[in-house]
């Protein structure tokens, strides 16, 4: 029979050496991270005497002191009113001058040079807009969530007669770990929708970015579908990215269920069930099932057979409902307010720890292959 002091020398053994085996593994993802740091920045951060006990959020400080802020699109946007949002200007403040020369040919295959021309063709018109829209484009760095610097297209929409800006744009290069390729995230794209110029601007540039960008060999897009975006992004063709799954009651589950249970919590609130629900056509089609709604543009065409509408106010912007209206249930669940009801008995974590909403479109992430 073996002793109890053999059993815990046996155990004492085995737990030092899953720590140990733990550390090293850390170790190692900090060391390729250096690495990547050193080969793509040209920095000598894993010759530096302090490398081995500086932490990667030291390591972006440094390099954050090499780049300087870019100030082009402040300038543009300072002052505008369809700009002053908290979100925008977090993600104007990322975006820095520095080696985009290198970056550009490492991600994009192709010069800094070659990527701003191909965007710079962008023209777009309105139906019945005496002005066309032009872009200007630029690269920058920017900070991921990483602990590390990714490149980053960025540019203003501008007026072709008095020249005055009217939105901006920012897409991401994002690696999701240190050895995947980095893939084109649409951070945002902002309009002055009160300009009938921008009406179908935004339509208009996702599919040129798309094209210009599988051209680059990114074929897909990735973006977070928020406030009034639930709804826009899910008319462009946007689909749930089955990577990112919500905590419902501490079980995962996929984005496309939460908004399958999200949806009929919602119409059972407003007092309809399944047997009331079309699909809007033509023809308007019997929902048949929840199972049916498979796709974000799935959920917007869901409509009370009779045409009965629900009114509220939409969440189209963080922290600001808008005026009351009405419209159909699918629109209607799409920009409905998902912050966490008072005395919620569903507990949804979104993918970034964010309690929200059990009956309406919580904010989600998509891609899109062009």
């Amino acid at each position: 029979m073996t002793s109890k002091k053999h059993r815990f020398e046996s155990l004492r053994k085995t737990l030092f050496a899953l720590v140990l085996s733990g550390i090293l593994s850390i170790q190692s993802s900090v060391y390729r991270e250096r690495a990547y740091l050193e080969q793509e920045w040209h920095l000598p951060l894993t010759r530096s005497p302090s490398s081995t006990s500086a932490s990667l959020t030291d390591l972006k400080k440094v390099l954050l002191s090499r780049c300087t802020s870019d100030s082009t699109l402040k300038q543009i946007l300072s002052g505008k009113p369809w700009a002053a949002d908290e979100y925008t200007w977090e993600k104007i403040n990322q975006l820095r001058s520095g080696n985009t020369h290198s970056l550009s040919q490492q991600t994009l295959g192709q010069s800094e040079t070659q990527v701003l021309e191909r965007f710079q063709s962008f023209e777009f018109r309105s139906r019945g807009a005496s002005d066309s829209i032009v872009l200007e484009p630029q690269l920058n760095i920017t900070e991921s969530d990483r602990d590390t610097l990714e490149l980053a297209l960025s540019g203003s929409f501008h007026k072709s007669g008095d020249h005055s800006a009217v939105g901006y744009f920012v897409v991401t290069f994002e690696k999701k770990t240190i050895n995947s390729e980095a893939h084109p995230y649409l951070d945002l794209i902002k309009l002055d929708t009160k300009d009938p110029s921008t009406r179908g601007l935004g339509s208009a540039f996702t599919e040129f970015l798309g094209t210009k960008l599988k051209a680059l060999g990114h074929p897909n897009i990735y973006l977070e579908a928020d406030w009034a975006g639930r709804g826009f992004w899910a008319k462009q063709g946007f689909t749930f990215d089955p990577d990112y799954m919500v905590l419902v009651n501490g079980q995962k589950m996929s984005q496309m269920h939460v908004a399958r249970e999200n949806l009929r919590r919602f119409v059972q609130y407003h007092g309809f069930t399944l047997n009331d629900l079309a699909l809007r056509g033509p023809p308007d089609t019997p929902l048949k099932s929840w199972e049916d709604l498979n796709l974000p543009e799935d959920f917007l065409r869901v409509v009370e057979k009779t045409g009965k509408k629900v009114e509220f106010q939409p969440y189209l912007d963080e922290g600001v409902l808008s005026p009351k209206t009405s419209q159909d249930l699918g629109s209607a669940f799409m920009q409905w307010d998902y912050r966490q009801r008072p005395n919620q008995e569903v507990r949804i974590e979104n993918y970034d720890e964010d309690l929200v909403s059990d009956i309406a479109m919580p904010y989600w992430k998509g891609v899109k292959n062009f």
